[in-house]
């Protein structure tokens, strides 16, 4: 959102509620640590492709949470994307997956 002085928050993102970000990095335990060394310095936004993850041949439910029960993904890398803005920055939304920010980000 925005207030009279400008954004209230400084990044965003639209994730789905079936959307995971599984960070997997010696360097970055959390999106904060990644933020930090993109966008606060660059601006702009931050994309992340799609994994598609399966079933992981699981026929009935267990109550462990998906990112444990689902382990298995596709080798390839979609092309779907999702984008993490700096609010700053922010033009307009392309799609729930992209978005237009301004250039050169500053």
């Amino acid at each position: 959102g925005r207030s009279k002085t400008g954004p209230m928050n400084d990044y965003f993102a639209f994730i789905d509620v079936d959307e995971f970000l599984v960070i997997r990095s010696p360097k970055y335990h959390n999106i904060q640590g990644i933020l930090a060394d993109y966008l606060v310095p660059y601006g702009g936004a931050l994309t992340v492709n799609w994994m598609m993850v399966g079933s992981s041949n699981k026929t009935v439910s267990s109550p462990l949470p998906i990112t444990k029960r689902n382990q298995y993904r596709a080798k390839e890398t979609h092309t779907v994307i999702k984008s993490f803005a700096k609010t700053s920055d922010y033009i307009d939304h392309i799609n729930p997956h992209g978005v237009n920010v301004r250039s050169p980000a500053t």
